[in-house]
């Protein structure tokens, strides 16, 4: 019989890189044969999917509190109650649940962008999840269990104790179809480009207001435009991503042009129309648009830090550079310079074909059966915690000391001692 495998992720939308990944996996799984359901709080429903789709925000049973440590209970209970022989965790809060399922886990990490980027309140929250994810949840793994990074470098932000229990599995770029000459073409010409004029494409969600992804440098991007295109008029720019009106009002009138909200028939043909593709992001679990450009052929550059060195061939498939002053200047230098676009296309696409998603899923598969081989020659399925008898209220007291702090656990405490009081003289209930 063929393994039932269970998908937790916060949301299932177009447009952002994690959800890429799950419909990707699903996907390959499905066609495997194996039953794969995803467990998400948000999506497009209007998406045809091959796969199972459970909309937790439309489960009773899974209502969600102020309380972190309450819903993750909640939320564990209500996933031990499924028949899935193993799980897929991709995402916050479903890390937290880990330690309670009975079936074996994988958690894919993808990192997380460090607070600096980010306002004090967001920062901290941000903060606070990946300091309780390394202490609380990771180390209480068992043998059965896995994670699997999308990146050397996210593997070396791990602990040290934990990067024992990890393994890398590089994530596919071979989503969007090679775009052929005509479709390349067909995307220049829509742009009404001069014939002497040297495309540059920024791909990711643009937000002119309240910019949710300030480490992907799109302010900056803006400004580096402008001063590219003061030095070398013949330099053309073109952000695809998406975004609404007030987007595309802002990139016209800095002279940018807007593909946004392109469908992913036409998305190829953005990459490969375009002759330089850029990255102004200071942070990233892996940067999948260098790969999605590389494979259509498109030398790119991007900030050398992070895993960049992993998914770009630094003067080899695309440039590497360490300021933004340094970016401009190889900007300038490999516009004016068609011979080393050419060079460096001629590699960038053998390159990434290294990254596609039937290799990725194959190793994401391999580690789910194993997990669920190890499983059944352990003969148990009991979770890291166990929560029978009293060992739920032992659970949330505990766990929201370590989320919260001291004061805030006596104030919990309180509370639950006081509706427990007050349940014991109405009904004579025990504790």
């Amino acid at each position: 019989m063929a393994l039932k495998i269970g998908f937790l992720t916060e949301r299932l939308l177009l447009g952002y890189g994690v959800d890429l990944v799950v419909h990707e996996y699903a996907c390959f799984l499905t066609k495997r044969g194996y039953d794969v359901s995803v467990f998400c709080q948000r999506l497009d429903s209007s998406v045809p999917r091959p796969y199972n789709v459970i909309d937790l925000s439309a489960e009773k049973e899974v209502a969600m509190t102020s309380s972190a440590s309450r819903n993750t209970v909640v939320l564990a209970d209500y996933f031990n109650r499924s028949d899935n022989d193993v799980w897929v965790v991709n995402t916050s809060p479903f890390y937290d649940v880990m330690p309670l399922l009975r079936s074996p886990v994988v958690a894919i990490e993808y990192g997380t962008p460090p607070a600096r980027f980010f306002g004090l309140e967001i920062g901290r929250n941000l903060d606070a999840s990946v300091s309780y994810r390394f202490k609380n949840v990771f180390p209480k793994l068992r043998a059965q269990d896995k994670i699997l990074c999308i990146s050397r470098s996210i593997q070396n932000w791990l602990p040290e104790r934990l990067r024992g229990l990890s393994e890398v599995v590089y994530l596919g770029c071979d989503h969007y179809q090679r775009a052929t000459p005509e479709q390349a073409r067909k995307f220049r010409e829509d742009l009404e480009l001069e014939a002497d004029s040297v495309l540059v494409l920024w791909v990711g969600r643009v937000q002119a207001k309240n910019d949710e992804q300030p480490y992907k440098g799109f302010s900056e991007f803006l400004e580096l435009a402008a001063r590219a295109r003061s030095q070398q008029p013949t330099l053309r720019f073109v952000v695809v991503g998406r975004g609404g009106d007030d987007e595309a009002k802002l990139l016209r009138s800095r002279g940018i042009e807007c593909c946004l909200n392109l469908p992913a028939s036409r998305m190829g043909a953005a990459f490969a129309g375009s002759d330089i593709f850029v990255s102004t992001s200071h942070w990233e679990g892996l940067n999948l648009p260098l790969l999605e450009a590389q494979y259509q052929g498109t030398p790119v550059m991007a900030y050398k830090l992070g895993p960049h060195t992993e998914v770009v061939c630094d003067n080899e498939t695309g440039i590497l550079v360490d300021s933004a002053e340094d970016l401009l200047k190889k900007l300038l230098l490999l516009a004016n310079d068609r011979n080393l676009r050419q060079r460096l296309a001629s590699h960038a696409r053998a390159f990434a074909a290294g990254f596609s998603w039937e290799k990725s899923a194959v190793e994401l598969e391999a580690a789910l059966r194993a997990a669920a081989h190890s499983d059944k020659d352990s003969k148990t399925n009991q979770p890291a915690i166990d929560l029978r008898g009293r060992g739920t209220f032992s659970f949330l007291l505990r766990d929201t000391y370590n989320r919260h702090g001291f004061l805030f656990f006596l104030k919990r405490a309180a509370l639950s001692l006081r509706v427990r009081l007050r349940r014991f003289l109405r009904f004579g209930s025990s504790f």
